[in-house]
C-alpha cells in the first residue's frame, strides 16, 4: 500500500478507535472517571477478586485463597480467577491508583489491544486494507453485545483473542526457527492463561478452534487438510510443539485450581442450562435499549420479552451486521464451489463455525444439540450460559464482515457504489450504539462508603454481615458483594461471599432471613472460629461477637 494511503488509513483507524472508546467508556471518561463498569453484584465481585491479586503480589495472600468464605481454602476456584486482569490491576495499584481506577485502566488497555490487535490481524494475515480492518475492529471492540456484557467485565477478555491469533499465524510463517518458537510459545501461553482469567472465553475459543479444524476438510478438501497436517508434523513441528508446550504450562495452574472443585461435584445440571438458553429470536436480541433497533425489535417481539434471562440472551448480532454476514457467507460459498483463495476459504470456515455455534444451542422439537456438547466435551459441564459464546463468535463474525467489506470495496467502480459502501459501513457502526449499557457503579460513592466505615475493633479476626444488614431491601447477593469488596480492600477476612459455587455447609446467602444468625453461629462452630465481629456495611457499624 502506498505510504500516503497507509498513513491516512492509520489516522482513520486512530480516530475510529477514539470515537468508539469515547462512547463505550463515556460514563467513565466524562464523569471525572467516576463510572466504573459493573453493578452492585457481579461488578463488585469482580472488583474484589482483582483486588485479591493486588494482595497476592504484595505478599499478603495466597493465590488460591481470597479472604472470602473464611476460613475455606481454594475458593478462587469457585469462579473466574482474573489472573491477567489482576496482573495489570496490581501494577496500577502499585502506582497509587485506587481499586476502581486501576480496574478501569485494565478495561481501557483491553479495548486498545482488542481494536489494534484486530486491525493488525486483518491487515497482516488477511490482506484487508487498514480502513476496512478498522471498521471490523470497531465492530469487535465496541459491539452492542460487549456494552451489554460489560456488566460482567470478564467477558471483555475476548479482546486478547486477535492478538493470540496474530501471534500464532505469524509464528506459522516466520522465517527463522527462533522467531517461530518465541511467537508460538507466547501465543500458547496466552491461550492457557486466558483460562485462568475468564474461563468461558478460553473454553469457547478452544471449541471454536476445534470446530474450525473439523470444518477444514469440508471447505478446503481432504487432500489440503492432509497436507496441512503433514506440514504441522514436519516443517512446522517446532511451531506446534512450542504452542502446545506453552499452552500446557499456562493451563496447569488452571487445572490445579479447578480440578478439586470439579472433583467436589460442582457441575451445571442440563436443566439449568436449558433455562438460560437462547431461542431463535435471540440471534437478533440486542436489548430494547439499542439506539437504532430497540424500538422496532420490541414491536416485533424479539427484544424486551418478559421472563428471559437478562444479559445472557441479549447478546444477539445487530441486524445489518447479521445481513452482511449472511450475504458474505452466501457469496463465499458460491465462490468456493468454483475457485477461492486460501484466505477466502478460511473466512468462510470462520463464518460457518459462527453459524454452527448458534444453531447447536436451539431447541429442535424437544432436542437440543447442546446436550451432546454438555455430555461429551471436557469442561462443558461448567458452562451455565451457553450464549456467552457470542462474545467469542463476534471475533470470527467481524473477521467475515471486515473481509466482505474490503472485497466489495475492491470491486466497486462507481462513485455511487462507493457512497453506498460508506453508508453501509456507517450503518454497521451506528447500530452498535446502546443508550443504556454498559452499566456502571460510582467510584466516588463506593470510595465514600469505604471511607465512612471505621476500622474493625482490635479483637476482630474476621467479620460476618450483620443480620438484617441495611438497606433491608437490598438483594442478598449485593450484600455479599459489599462484604467481599470491603474484605479485600481493608484486608480483613469475611465468612461471607458470593460466587458460581458455594462452600459445603455454607448457608449465609441472605442476611435478612430469620435463620441467618443461627447459620452464622453454626458456621463459626463448625470451623472453630473465634474473635468474629458483625459488620453492617450500610450503617458502618461493628458488633463484637456472634449474633444472638
Amino acid at each position: 500500500m502506498p505510504r500516503v494511503h497507509l498513513s491516512r488509513d492509520n489516522a482513520f483507524a486512530a480516530v475510529l478507535f477514539a470515537a468508539g472508546f469515547a462512547y463505550l467508556f463515556r460514563r467513565w471518561l466524562f464523569t471525572g472517571f467516576d463510572g466504573v463498569f459493573g453493578d452492585g453484584g457481579d461488578g463488585e465481585i469482580l472488583l474484589a477478586l482483582v483486588e485479591h491479586w493486588h494482595r497476592v503480589f504484595a505478599g499478603l495472600a495466597r493465590i488460591a485463597d481470597p479472604i472470602l468464605f473464611y476460613p475455606e481454602s481454594g475458593v478462587l476456584g469457585f469462579t473466574d480467577a482474573y489472573l491477567l486482569y489482576g496482573i495489570v490491576h496490581a501494577a496500577g495499584r502499585a502506582t497509587g491508583l485506587d481499586t476502581f481506577s486501576a480496574f478501569m485502566v485494565v478495561m481501557a488497555l483491553l479495548a486498545a489491544i482488542g481494536f489494534f490487535g484486530f486491525v493488525h490481524l486483518m491487515h497482516r494475515h488477511f490482506a484487508v486494507p487498514v480502513r476496512w480492518a478498522a471498521i471490523g475492529a470497531a465492530l469487535f471492540a465496541f459491539a452492542n453485545m460487549n456494552a451489554v456484557k460489560l456488566v460482567q467485565a470478564q467477558a471483555y477478555c475476548a479482546m486478547l483473542l486477535p492478538l493470540l491469533c496474530a501471534l500464532a499465524l505469524t509464528a506459522w510463517t516466520a522465517p527463522t526457527r527462533a522467531r517461530r518458537v518465541a511467537l508460538a510459545g507466547t501465543a500458547g501461553l496466552l491461550h492457557g492463561l486466558i483460562f485462568l482469567t475468564a474461563y468461558l472465553t478460553g473454553w469457547f475459543f478452544t471449541v471454536f478452534l476445534f470446530v474450525i479444524a473439523v470444518l477444514h476438510p469440508l471447505v478446503f478438501g481432504p487432500a489440503r487438510t492432509v497436507a496441512v497436517v503433514r506440514e504441522a508434523a514436519t516443517t512446522k513441528r517446532d511451531v506446534v510443539a512450542s504452542y502446545g508446550l506453552a499452552l500446557l504450562i499456562g493451563i496447569i495452574p488452571f487445572l490445579m485450581l479447578y480440578l478439586p472443585v470439579l472433583d467436589a461435584g460442582h457441575r451445571r445440571d442440563f436443566a439449568e442450562i436449558v433455562a438460560n438458553a437462547p431461542d431463535a429470536r435471540d440471534i437478533l436480541n440486542v436489548t430494547p435499549d439499542n439506539w437504532l433497533w430497540g424500538g422496532v425489535l420490541r414491536q416485533l417481539g424479539i427484544v424486551g420479552r418478559p421472563n428471559r434471562p437478562r444479559w445472557e440472551v441479549e447478546l444477539g448480532f445487530t441486524p445489518a451486521l447479521l445481513a452482511v454476514m449472511a450475504a458474505g457467507l452466501a457469496s463465499l460459498l458460491m465462490r468456493n464451489v468454483r475457485e477461492a483463495t486460501d484466505r477466502a476459504r478460511f473466512v468462510l470456515t470462520f463464518g460457518l463455525a459462527v453459524v454452527l455455534s448458534v444453531l447447536v444451542q436451539f431447541d429442535y422439537a424437544g432436542f437440543r444439540p447442546w446436550a451432546v456438547v454438555h455430555a461429551v466435551l471436557p469442561g462443558a459441564s461448567a458452562v451455565r450460559y451457553t450464549f456467552r459464546s457470542q462474545i467469542v463468535a463476534n471475533l470470527f463474525a467481524c473477521v467475515l464482515v471486515s473481509y466482505v467489506l474490503a472485497a466489495l470495496a475492491g470491486r466497486v467502480r462507481t462513485t455511487a457504489g462507493r457512497y453506498l459502501l460508506v453508508a453501509l459501513a456507517g450503518l454497521l457502526l451506528i447500530e452498535q450504539i446502546n443508550t443504556q449499557w454498559p452499566a456502571t457503579i460510582s467510584r466516588r460513592e463506593r470510595l465514600a462508603w469505604l471511607t465512612a466505615i471505621p476500622a474493625a475493633p482490635a479483637e476482630c479476626r474476621a467479620f460476618y454481615l450483620a443480620p438484617g444488614a441495611s438497606p433491608v431491601g437490598k438483594p442478598g447477593y449485593e450484600h455479599q458483594a459489599d462484604a467481599m469488596l470491603f474484605a479485600e480492600i481493608r484486608g480483613i477476612p469475611t465468612i461471607n461471599g458470593y460466587s458460581s459455587w458455594l462452600p459445603a455447609g455454607w448457608n449465609l446467602e441472605e442476611p435478612a432471613r430469620p435463620d441467618y444468625p443461627a447459620a452464622v453461629r453454626s458456621w463459626a462452630r463448625e470451623k472453630n472460629l473465634a474473635n468474629l465481629c458483625g459488620l453492617d456495611p450500610g450503617r458502618g457499624t461493628w458488633t463484637v461477637g456472634l449474633p444472638d
